[in-house]
């Protein structure tokens, strides 16, 4: 018993670690291909990538994340989203983990 509950309560943190880090990539990929949506319709992707990110409090490691014509395809347009500082909760805030970086691709 003296050794059950110490790692049933890791389990339990690395869980909802996870999932708080899962939810948080997904929302940062979703700012960054409505962004890219934004960009190909000619219109302010900032304000686009910022409110998608509002429910994050979340702030972007670049300031302004440039649309960029794609190399390979003419027609797209690609944004990189970078979020700054950790993700996960107050328990591997400190170990530094898991940066979120997402590209969006448009056409």
């Amino acid at each position: 018993m003296a050794i059950v509950l110490p790692v049933f309560i890791f389990l339990f943190v690395a869980i909802v670690d996870f999932g708080l880090y899962f939810n948080k990539r997904n929302v940062a990929q979703s700012a960054a291909w409505n962004g890219a949506k934004a960009c190909v319709a000619g219109n302010d992707h900032l304000v686009i990538i910022n409110a998608t990110l509002l429910p994050l409090k979340a702030e972007l490691d670049t300031p302004s994340p440039s649309c960029t014509d794609s190399t390979t395809v003419p027609a797209y347009k690609i944004i990189t989203v970078k979020i700054k500082g950790n993700m996960l909760s107050p328990f591997t805030t400190a170990l530094g983990l898991y940066p979120i970086t997402a590209v969006g691709i448009a056409n």
